[in-house]
């Protein structure tokens, strides 16, 4: 699941899945586009209770997402790491990894967001 594209879900998460129950409820977070903010600026947005199928469907027509098994981050902890800033170019070109939890590689400009 991790660093390719849409789905930027970390290893430890696609780890925790693959060794664990597939419905386990986790958390999904999607990079969507926020016009009111200006041009290409995006807003993230936590959706808590989501399988990580579901997150992979929800997350079709947004800029990026990832899917969070609660066993690597809780919502608070993912509320807490919003906080802090994402920046500079996306390691290795556009679908890799950007550092930070609530970080994502935008692939039309290749800037962490």
């Amino acid at each position: 699941m991790s660093c390719c594209g849409k789905n930027q879900t970390n290893e430890k998460s696609a780890q925790l899945l693959r060794v664990g129950d597939i419905k386990i409820l986790g958390c999904g977070v999607f990079l969507v586009p926020a016009p009111e903010l200006g041009i290409l600026e995006f807003k993230k947005i936590i959706v808590e209770n989501l399988t990580a199928e579901e997150t992979i469907k929800r997350g079709n027509n947004c800029q990026a997402f990832k899917w969070f098994h609660p066993n690597d981050m809780t919502p608070s902890q993912l509320q807490s790491a919003a906080l802090a800033p994402c920046s500079g170019l996306c390691p290795g070109g556009t679908g890799n990894l950007c550092s930070g939890h609530m970080c994502f590689c935008d692939g039309t400009s290749n800037w962490c967001r």
